[in-house]
């Protein structure tokens, strides 16, 4: 359970264990099918330990609806769904979480505090970390205390100098130049990526959180981050769709980061 909740970000976890974010993400994964295979075998044995099961029981129906919160939880991980809107596969996995978590909590006797310690132990930490983080958003970001917010332009280049006189949209896959002007200097090294949050840009980009890449970097901090971003889908076509050709387009944005480990050059 300790590996499953200890940070809303897989990124920020990685970093404080030292790891790269592909290895955290694989053990967060092993944890969740070992967390899958206990539940199936707590559920043959309770099974057979009781004659009836009847779901007018609350503890069987808190347990019946946290199990198939998970089941559903380990379905839509799967990388058919994932791939489809990684958006909506994030905030529907950290909402079914929430109700698993919620669910077992429920579940277990409330006679005796002690088996309700493994849940509060992640949770108190998931709490504390998460508090933390956003101190640290707010305070890089300008909020607190009060400064200008940062903002982000984006420029969009022509593919390439072949499409005059072509049927093809110049715009179409060209590449973005995000230049993120930032309220408090950052230090970040090389091979670090932030998350950028821009509400601003569509109606359903206050949801998305992007991790991009940071291209420029210093032995110091430095006040902007430039940042090449590929125009695939989501957020980043409707940047594409936003900013003019060989245009700019300014949108506040706010960073998050920097994370990864640093890679020598």
């Amino acid at each position: 359970m300790a590996l499953l909740y200890p940070f809303m970000q897989l990124g920020l976890f990685a970093d404080v264990l030292g790891l790269s974010f592909d290895t955290c993400r694989r053990v967060h994964g092993a944890a969740a099918w070992m967390a899958s295979a206990l539940l199936a075998l707590h559920i043959v044995v309770a099974m057979l330990d009781q004659q009836t099961f009847s779901l007018h029981e609350q503890n069987n129906l808190f347990a019946v609806i946290g199990a198939g919160s998970l089941v559903a939880l380990m379905l839509f991980s799967l990388s058919l769904f994932r791939r489809l809107s990684f958006e909506l596969f994030l905030r529907t996995h950290q909402a079914l979480a929430a109700v698993c978590i919620y669910m077992t909590w429920r579940h277990l006797p409330s006679e005796s505090i002690f088996p309700r310690v493994y849940l509060y132990i992640p949770l108190a930490i998931l709490l504390l970390s998460t508090f933390v983080h956003v101190l640290l958003f707010l305070y890089r970001n300008g909020i607190l205390p009060s400064r200008t917010y940062p903002y982000a332009s984006v420029m969009c280049r022509k593919k390439s100098k072949n499409t005059e006189g072509s049927d093809e949209d110049p715009a179409e896959g060209a590449p973005l130049k995000i230049r993120v002007a930032l309220p408090r200097p950052m230090h970040v090294k090389a091979g670090q990526y932030v998350n950028l949050w821009m509400p601003s840009v569509s109606f359903s980009s206050w949801l998305q959180c992007h991790p991009f890449m940071v291209t420029s970097w210093s032995p110091g901090r430095q006040d902007v981050l430039d940042l090449f971003v590929q125009a695939r889908h989501g957020l980043t076509e409707k940047l594409r769709a936003r900013a003019p050709l060989e245009g700019t387009a300014s949108f506040t944005a706010f960073v998050s980061g920097p994370y990864g480990r640093s890679e020598p050059v």
